[in-house]
């Protein structure tokens, strides 16, 4: 499902087509903002081999600290916000420009991903935390 919305902020627009979803009797689940990347991803948005972004990931190059998986399994799944903030501060590299957009839109996308798997009072008292 796709929406349109004008709004002053982005983050209006957010919870105004959100809230709409909801009335609309279905269940949100995640805004497409392609924040959750492969390695291969990685490697094809910075110009970097599959292999180098691997070899980064693991800590075998570079100064270390690259962002953890968000998930495990076969794939691992990574925070393009998270890994494109590392390339800039541990490489001097920007791998696309950060802006406060899209950053929202990741957060956003990860608390709807959130409150599809856990009941509401549950992620309330997390929060809290």
């Amino acid at each position: 499902m796709a929406v349109t919305r004008e709004a002053p902020r982005l983050l209006d627009a957010i919870v105004s087509a959100v809230r709409d979803v909801v009335r609309a009797g279905l269940r949100p689940v995640a805004i497409g903002d392609e924040d959750l990347v492969t390695l291969g991803q990685i490697a094809e948005r910075s110009g970097r081999t599959h292999e180098s972004v691997r070899l980064l990931a693991a800590g075998r190059r570079g100064p270390g600290g690259f962002p953890a998986a968000v998930g495990s399994g076969k794939t691992s799944l990574y925070s393009w916000v998270e890994v494109s903030d590392w390339f800039a501060e541990a490489l001097g590299v920007v791998v696309q420009p950060h802006d406060v957009d899209a950053r929202l839109l990741a957060a956003a996308s990860h608390i709807l991903r959130a409150r599809a798997l856990a009941p509401t009072e549950d992620l309330a008292l997390l929060a809290s935390a």
